[in-house]
């Protein structure tokens, strides 16, 4: 009985962290409204294409905290340069929807969907 428990801990601990590290592309899918990315990412170039810049400067503020989010359920089974690399494109948006610049907006949008769907692979 003692041998049994001996090699089943280690070998549920194992089988845990595996399931843990290959869960990225379960875990950055949303669970409500406040952490769908894609959603908000295409409300932003909605609005930016309408220059809606308003409500396109909340938005990237909605979009920011959907990444913290986002960013504590993947942390451990994503690069650390992935979701460093999509905070800084993050940041890059706010600036230019602060500056009301339609294309660098919609060029960091693009480089944020690109970011989105190679998360986890």
């Amino acid at each position: 009985m003692r041998k049994a428990i001996a090699i089943l801990i280690p070998v549920l601990l194992l089988v845990l962290f595996v399931i843990i590290f290959t869960s990225s592309t379960f875990l950055k899918k949303p669970f409500g409204t406040e952490d769908d990315v894609p959603a908000i990412i295409n409300q932003i170039k909605t609005q930016a294409v309408n220059d809606d810049w308003k409500n396109a400067d909340a938005d990237a503020e909605r979009l920011d905290k959907a990444w913290d989010i986002i960013t504590c359920r993947v942390q451990f089974s994503v690069a650390r340069d992935e979701i460093r690399d999509a905070k800084t494109s993050i940041a890059r948006l706010r600036g230019y929807v602060k500056a009301n610049d339609k294309a660098g907006t919609l060029s960091e949008l693009s480089e944020l969907k690109e970011y989105w769907t190679s998360l986890g692979e």
